[in-house]
């Protein structure tokens, strides 16, 4: 097992950070061509349709992932189940469009909503083919799709904002990502099945991915509802700066986070009958990710200036503090879900589901008190709702995983401290070399960073370290791990 996750982590790696950099340096071309109210305008519509988006899938896919056994019938039943509600969707959304215009007062979006809707056409195929592939742990296959939707996704905006299609050209790049992934997703499939519309005998599967749906709605609209305050009290301008700065933070987290929970949820759901395996692959995981996450973004958090500066140019100045404050919350919120996607392939998806629902009380109204003091209030309200929520997770989920919270703590207290270190240290480092131009600057603050926390890490963490090198290279590195290890007591 323990191979098999490796083997679909690196290839899941491989698809999403090789292809990564080809679409962060169109993404940044792209940010430079459009307006802040370009990206603002498309972000109304990005709020309602991620949340459509996981309506659509119904939990359907993760269903059939997590499944201990699945009969043919059963699948057929989820695949028509899935093509009836995103047909329902996508034609309600063409009925719906000058509402949603109004709603934002902007008539540009009623055109684009009904453009945008077309999307749902082919999302009907994609829950059930998605989680077959996950039920296969075929992630090989899945990082190919991925990485090339992502770049047809990416090269379509391009091409679009190169044609002066402004905000229209985020509608395109959209469509075309859908549209490709779906017929990627046809292609790799080991094999097809006709939907069935008799859904007799599938309770199980609707009851499961129920919760699933109830538990993902109530988490989007808790954390959007940033971007929804934002659209409605503070405009498309400021809407627009907000939206790229979380969308810089949130990079690694989108691309690592799916990438790994993809991963456990099919892996974690094969062993979940093991309670032991199930909290020492946890532990892991955490451990894992608080090693890697809190100096990346801690990191992108620490640069932020430079980063705005190069990467979208001066005229996005007012995203780089919402860059920072952001960026450090998402380690604890990566972390989190590790939590969560361990309990939900266990089936105890009514834990997350009240926690959840716990926290939709919690976020808005600190956001909306945030958000009087324009997008750097509404960054500062994640620093008060993020902790409470990583807090409300675990206290709910690590006593059915047999773990505590000074079990977590000890696994994440070294990268976190370390990290704070050389955040500290590139602080301090920026004031002393003023006259550098933004390149050579952000380069040396980036060296001097890694150095700090690669120093640190080999003083004080070491033994992480070499686990996470001899998991992704386990040739070359297992010698140094057994040469770690405390010698047996005699």
């Amino acid at each position: 097992m323990t191979a098999q996750v490796m083997s679909a982590l690196r290839w899941s790696a491989v698809a999403k950070f090789g292809g990564q950099l080809v679409n962060w340096g169109i993404t940044l071309i792209v940010i430079r061509l459009l307006t802040p109210a370009d990206y603002g305008l498309v972000a109304m519509l990005t709020i309602l349709f991620m949340f459509l988006n996981m309506l659509g899938d119904m939990g359907f896919g993760s269903s059939i992932a997590q499944a201990v056994d699945m009969e043919e019938r059963e699948i057929r039943q989820t695949f028509g189940a899935a093509l009836i509600v995103n047909l329902c969707i996508g034609l309600a959304l063409m009925l719906a469009a000058p509402a949603v215009a109004a709603f934002y007062d902007e008539p540009r979006l009623v055109d684009m909503t009904r453009v945008s809707a077309l999307g749902f056409i082919a999302n009907g195929l994609y829950p059930v083919y998605n989680g077959m592939l996950q039920r296969e742990m075929r992630f090989r296959s899945i990082a190919q799709i991925d990485i090339v939707a992502a770049v047809s996704t990416n090269v379509a905006t391009l091409v679009a904002a190169l044609a002066g299609y402004g905000a229209w050209a985020l509608i395109i790049g959209g469509l075309v990502g859908a549209l490709v992934r779906v017929a990627m997703l046809m292609v790799h499939a080991t094999r097809h099945y006709l939907p069935s519309f008799g859904f007799h005998g599938s309770r199980r599967l609707w009851t499961f991915g129920g919760h699933l749906l109830v538990n993902r709605i109530v988490w989007y609209w808790s954390s959007q509802a940033d971007l929804l305050i934002a659209a409605k009290m503070l405009g498309k301008d400021a809407l627009g700066f907000y939206s790229v700065a979380v969308h810089l933070a949130s990079l690694p987290m989108q691309r690592a986070s799916g990438m790994i929970n993809n991963v456990a949820f099919a892996a974690f759901a094969k062993i979940q009958d093991d309670p032991r395996a199930v909290a020492h692959n946890t532990k892991l995981g955490v451990r894992l990710m608080g090693f890697v996450a809190f100096p990346v973004l801690w990191g992108i958090g620490a640069v932020a200036p430079e980063l705005v500066d190069i990467a979208v140019g001066p005229a996005w100045h007012e995203s780089i503090l919402p860059l920072t404050l952001v960026a450090l919350t998402i380690p604890f919120r990566m972390i989190g879900s590790i939590v969560s996607t361990t309990i939900m392939s266990m089936g105890r998806v009514d834990v997350t589901t009240m926690t959840t629902v716990i926290g939709a009380c919690i976020a808005p109204p600190l956001f909306f008190v945030g958000s009087r003091y324009g997008i750097v209030g509404l960054s500062l309200a994640w620093l008060a709702v993020t902790p409470i929520l990583f807090l409300l997770s675990l206290f709910r989920a690590l006593p059915i995983l047999g773990l505590s919270l000074s079990t977590v703590v000890t696994e994440i207290w070294r990268p976190l401290v370390l990290s704070g270190i050389m955040f500290g240290t590139v602080e301090a480092l920026r004031r002393v070399l003023p006259g550098l131009s933004d390149v050579p600057r952000f380069v040396s603050l980036i060296v001097a960073g890694a150095l700090v926390y690669a120093g640190g890490t080999w003083l004080v963490n070491r033994a992480a370290a070499v686990e996470v090198l001899t998991l992704l290279f386990p040739g070359r590195f297992a010698r140094l791990r057994v040469a770690l290890e405390p010698a047996p007591a005699p």
